[in-house]
């Protein structure tokens, strides 16, 4: 009979985290559940990136814990802060910085929103601000309701993002109006408008050329 593995804290401990899988390192944090409930979790969500972004009263149904359930909760909001701590030291010149950072805060919504990031002279975050939530091609948004945040935060210039919880990133014609109208507006102001991002599920994303 061969021997049986360690279990997954001992083999955090002996390894570190990296040699772990998904579903290891959720029935680490999980414990003393079984690894086939980290599992079932992770199948039922879709994957880790879809159980992260999923809110505490929908967690319950899955038959957890209030403690299971805030040691998740408090598990993405650490993740969160850390991510946006690593982005604000340093400017924001890696596009694929940004979009991780931009996954890991909205990369499953069950709607699309639209936002901006608020950079100073230096490309340093000043602010983060979701400005809509619906569908974009439903509503008007306008390239006023992102400007006044720029101007708010005095912001030398700003990356434009929105999500598409379809997971397609293929921009739609309401996306490149959008993306036209705002880069004309921010030029009207002296605000350099960097990038717009379309942030879609699975550690997917896409810039829309400007």
């Amino acid at each position: 009979m061969a021997p049986l593995e360690p279990p997954p804290l001992e083999r955090l401990l002996e390894l570190g985290a990296g040699a772990l899988t998904d579903a290891e390192l959720l029935a680490v944090i999980l414990s003393p559940q079984s690894e086939d409930t980290a599992r079932n979790l992770l199948d039922g969500a879709g994957g880790i990136d879809r159980l992260l972004q999923i809110e505490p009263a929908a967690l319950r149904s899955h038959g957890l814990d209030d403690g299971v359930v805030g040691t998740l909760a408090a598990a993405r909001e650490l993740v969160q802060r850390g991510l946006l701590a690593d982005t604000v030291r340093a400017p924001m010149v890696d596009p694929n910085r940004i979009a991780r950072y931009l996954l890991a805060r909205y990369g499953t919504p069950d709607q699309e929103i639209v936002g901006a990031l608020y950079l100073d002279g230096d490309g340093r975050l000043i602010a983060e601000r979701p400005v809509f939530r619906g569908a974009l091609g439903h509503a008007i948004v306008e390239p006023r309701q992102i400007l006044r945040g720029a101007v708010h935060h005095q912001a030398a210039s700003l990356i434009a993002w929105h999500t598409h919880p379809s997971g397609n990133l293929t921009p739609s014609r309401d996306d490149l109006d959008f993306t036209r109208r705002l880069s004309l507006a921010c030029q009207l102001v002296g605000v350099r408008m960097l990038d717009h991002l379309i942030i879609g599920t699975a550690g997917q994303w896409r810039s829309i050329e400007i």
